[in-house]
This record gives structure tokens, C-alpha cells and sequence, in this order.
């Protein structure tokens, strides 16, 4: 097993880089599977695992009877009568593996031992064939059972037992002092394990941000130096605030295309004199401020499930039908303050 931590400042692009391994796991017929840890929910135990758990067993669910038969009766055989403790700790775990017997109780840590133990063989078994990358997010906000479960899973493949396992985790590193248990548990890991590494990822500096506008405005780099020279500025070179700042101008009609001239057009001295804010958190209140009443009170709701919401709980506690919920989302998720994954809506 592998792991690889990426930190960086919010917004500075660490789950976008890493969501960019999609095709090279693809073209290897592996895994890609990910669960995301909530601020508001760190008292939930295991919740960024059992999301990605969750989205491994969906996709076993998807193989061929065949396929499916096969897979339960390994999973069972390797781990014998204690596959139930998969099913205790998530329901969805039974479709696939089936009725099991409870299992006799024991005390909290002949629990817990016994809980490794299961996850251990279960990763063991299902990255036997194909890799498997889990991804797991906002690591700041990780309970302390994730935290102990993560040399457990490194530890998978030391047994003299294949383990195709990539653990992928990102946290924002300006919240982690030295005695943070998250920062603790993968210094521990990078002591222990060659295979465990950090990638820290830096603002942009100008030259990049002006990179980025030659790009985006098939400009020459001397036309648009200036400009990147305000936007890194401004945004302190933080991608998603160059991304949300770009729109404010568009938005604000301080960027145009002149469809006579063929190009983009603006102008650096309109640009300066705009009360256009420095903070990204006030930047998105003002575009979330000018959505509609209706999309506003959904999001609300929406925030009370999590930064991961589904459309049929959030209709549920709406009182919405499907449709009237999807259609007052809409503006944010046109917007880009909600982003669809799969099934699930997250929410930004």
C-alpha cells in the first residue's frame, strides 16, 4: 500500500489535482472511490470511510451475477463468520455479503482488534485483482477512529500478501499544528512506511496567474501582465479565488468579448476602481445573496444534511417533489456553488 498526503491552503487546488488520476486508474481497470469529512460532523466516526466504502460496494453491486456471486463467496470464505462485522458497520455491506449470524460481544478493545482485523483482509482481498485508490478529504476534520484505522491499512500489504491499495488523503496544513492527532497519525506513517510521501502545494505566483490568462484569453503575455499583476493581488494567487474573481469581472461585465474585434477586452483602471472584495468567503455570500429566495432556503437545507447531500433526502426534508427541488437548485448549481458527483450533490 501507498500513500500520498496533499496539503495546501483551501481553494489552492488539492482535490482537483488529485480527482485528475481518474484516467490513469481507469486505464489500469482500477478503483477510484472517495468520502469527504464534514466540519460540522466530526463526532461522526469513520464518515469519509464509509462514503468511500460505500461507493466501492455500488460498484460491486454493478458487476454481473456472475461476477457478483464469485466476489460474495471470497469475501465470506477470507473472512469467515467475522464478515458480519462488516455489515455492523455499514448496513449496505448485507446486500452484498448476506445474512450473517451476529457475532458474539466483546470488550471495547477485543472490538476494535477485531475491527482492524476484518478491514485488514477485506482490503487485502478486494485489491488482489485491480487497484484500489481511496480518497479522503478535509483530513483536518477526522475523527479519531479513521486516524487509527490508517496504519492498519498500510500495514494491508506487509503480510507477504499482494495489496494494490493507493491511499490518497488531503487536509488544509494551516489547520494542523504540530499536535493535532491528523498531523501525528501521518508523521507516524511517513516514519514507518517509504510508501507514504506529501505533496504540498504552493499559491500561484504572477507568472503562473499570467500563464493562466494567456490561456484562458488567447492573449500575449505582455498584454495581459498587468492584469495577472492585480489578479494575484488580489487573490493571493489561490486558484479557486482566480477562478471566482475571473467571474466577478465577467459578471460584472468588466471582462467582455468584443465580438467586432474578436477578443477580450478590459480595462485595468475600471477594474481598480470596483469594491470587488478581497476575501473569497465574502465574494461567494454575494453571489450566493444573489440567488433566488427559493434556491437560497433550499441550500440552507441542504447544508443541514452536509457538504454531501442527495436529491431524495433533501425532497424529503423540503417537502418538494424531485423536479421542483432539482429546479430550485439550479441556479446554484449553475452558478458553480453545487457540483453533482455521480448520484450525490456537493455542496461548496
Amino acid at each position: 500500500p501507498q500513500l500520498l498526503a496533499v496539503e495546501g491552503l483551501a481553494g489552492i487546488g488539492k482535490s482537483a489535482l488529485i480527482h485528475e488520476v481518474h484516467k490513469p486508474i481507469a486505464a489500469h481497470s482500477g478503483i477510484f472511490t472517495c468520502g469527504k469529512f464534514d466540519q460540522f460532523q466530526k463526532n461522526t466516526p469513520y464518515s469519509a470511510l464509509k462514503q468511500a466504502f460505500s461507493g466501492w460496494v455500488q460498484h460491486a453491486l454493478s458487476l454481473k451475477d456472475s461476477a457478483l456471486s464469485a466476489l460474495r463467496e471470497q469475501l465470506n470464505n477470507t473472512l469467515g463468520t467475522n464478515a458480519r462485522v462488516l455489515v455492523d458497520f455499514m448496513e449496505i455491506f448485507q446486500v452484498l455479503l448476506g445474512d450473517l449470524p451476529p457475532l458474539p460481544v466483546l470488550g471495547d478493545q477485543e472490538t476494535q482488534n477485531r475491527f482492524h482485523l476484518v478491514i485488514q483482509r477485506f482490503i487485502q482481498q478486494i485489491t488482489q485483482d485491480r487497484p484500489l485508490v481511496i480518497f479522503i478529504d478535509d483530513l483536518q476534520w477526522a475523527d479519531q477512529g479513521t486516524l487509527s484505522l490508517l496504519p492498519q491499512l498500510m500495514s494491508a500489504g506487509t503480510q507477504n500478501t499482494s495489496c494494490s491499495l493507493l491511499l490518497l488523503v488531503a487536509y488544509r496544513d494551516n489547520e494542523l499544528e504540530s499536535t493535532h492527532p491528523a498531523r501525528l497519525t501521518l508523521n507516524h506513517l511517513q516514519e514507518e512506511y517509504i510508501t507514504a510521501t506529501t505533496l504540498t502545494l504552493r499559491p500561484l505566483v504572477v507568472k503562473q496567474v499570467n500563464q493562466l490568462l494567456v490561456d484562458a484569453l488567447h492573449q500575449a503575455p505582455t498584454t495581459t501582465k498587468a492584469l495577472a499583476e492585480l489578479i494575484e493581488q488580489k487573490t493571493k494567487g489561490n486558484p479557486f479565488f482566480i477562478n471566482e474573481f475571473l467571474k466577478t469581472l465577467y459578471s460584472e461585465k468588466l471582462l467582455n468579448f468584443d465580438l467586432n474585434q474578436q477578443r477580450w477586452l478590459w480595462s485595468l483602471d475600471t477594474i481598480k476602481e470596483q469594491a470587488i472584495t478581497n476575501n473569497v468567503v465574502e465574494l461567494m455570500l454575494c453571489k450566493m445573496h444573489q440567488l433566488p429566495d427559493s434556491t437560497q432556503q433550499m441550500l440552507q437545507l441542504a447544508s443541514c444534511i452536509g457538504s454531501l447531500f442527495d436529491l431524495h433526502t433533501l425532497s424529503i426534508i423540503s417537502e418538494q417533489s424531485m423536479p421542483n427541488t432539482i429546479k430550485q437548485l439550479w441556479p446554484a448549481l449553475n452558478e458553480g456553488l453545487l457540483l453533482q458527483e455521480g448520484g450525490d450533490w456537493l455542496l461548496g
